[in-house]
């Protein structure tokens, strides 16, 4: 494991991510025109924002459980040009990349969304996850994790008994109580997953942080990047983060019979079908929770437990979401 918040906040990684955005641009016929600024270090990336004379840029570096990001992306914006936005340039074995100004960003302190614009950007992301669905051997050859509804329960039996064999002092260790839970719910979890499949959608991209702060105003529609989360799986799950951010409701998220919930997504349904599809909304939710999760543990395997920067977040409880009595 390394301690990757000091490599990114020292100046030795800021010099050296400075000189190679410098040597990418001076391959295209760019320059910088002013000096690299740090955007946002976390424990699962590092952004840096350069000026240029082709305009903004934005370096990222991934924690190694999310370096297949860079990839995806380049693929995906070779799939949907209007959808995602083509790297500069992708350093796969270093999980960095180079990305150009996909247009205008909301700010994070606006928190001023309309249900009409969210549920609009669902809407529009529906229309991008059916262009994908044809396009699973090609993003997965790319690096994207999958998790789907035939994959869930193994995953769920496997997760549980990895963080039981944990010694219970390591915060991600899973009691005996918990262990129990997980096993008591597997049924249920088979259960909504098979109906999850056998409603007949096609899984695809599974954004899994879809939200107006992930989304640039692109001169033909909404342009998605910040896709380290992402997962090959059911559409559906996508709702999760735009739901519970709507909602004021993280991390548990909202209850699909929720009258605001149900006026959100109806647009997003109908691309897919009808409102009849609305029954799937609960399972996908609990299944978007198992992609969080599984997000996390990927993150965590890399980065020592004392030195995330954050609070941490604890696998047992998300795992204990995805099979709770609902």
């Amino acid at each position: 494991m390394e301690d990757l918040l000091a490599r990114w906040q020292g100046r030795a990684w800021q010099q050296e991510t400075d000189a190679w955005v410098a040597e990418v641009l001076a391959d295209r016929g760019a320059a910088l025109t002013g000096p690299g600024t740090e955007v946002k270090t976390r424990f699962w990336s590092a952004v840096r924002r350069y000026p240029s004379t082709t305009g903004t840029v934005w370096a990222k570096e991934c924690n190694p459980g999310q370096a297949f990001e860079g990839p995806v992306l380049a693929a995906l914006a070779a799939l949907a040009p209007d959808d995602f936005p083509a790297p500069l340039a992708v350093d796969a074995p270093r999980g960095r990349f180079l990305l150009p100004d996909a247009g205008a960003v909301r700010p994070r302190g606006d928190r001023d969304i309309s249900e009409a614009e969210l549920a609009g950007l669902l809407a529009h992301h529906a229309g991008v996850q059916q262009r994908l669905a044809g396009a699973g051997d090609r993003l997965r050859a790319a690096g994207l994790p999958s998790l789907t509804v035939e994959e869930l329960p193994g995953w769920v039996e496997a997760l549980a008994d990895r963080l039981a064999a944990l010694p219970p002092g390591d915060p991600q260790h899973l009691d005996a109580d918990g262990w129990r839970a997980v096993r008591d719910g597997l049924p249920a979890v088979r259960g909504w997953c098979d109906e999850l499949a056998g409603a007949g959608l096609p899984s695809t991209f599974q954004h899994d942080d879809l939200n107006p702060w992930n989304v640039a105003r692109g001169p033909r529609g909404p342009v998605c990047f910040d896709v380290g989360d992402a997962f090959w799986s059911h559409p559906f799950a996508v709702l999760q983060v735009p739901l519970a951010m709507a909602t004021g409701t993280w991390p548990d998220g909202p209850s699909a019979d929720d009258p605001y919930v149900r006026r959100l997504v109806a647009p997003y349904l109908d691309a897919w079908g009808g409102p009849h599809l609305h029954r799937l909304v609960g399972a996908a939710l609990r299944l978007a929770q198992a992609h969080r999760c599984e997000s996390w543990r990927r993150l965590l395997d890399h980065v020592p437990a004392d030195r995330l920067g954050v609070p941490t977040p604890l696998l047992p409880e998300h795992l204990l979401r995805v099979v709770a009595p609902g």
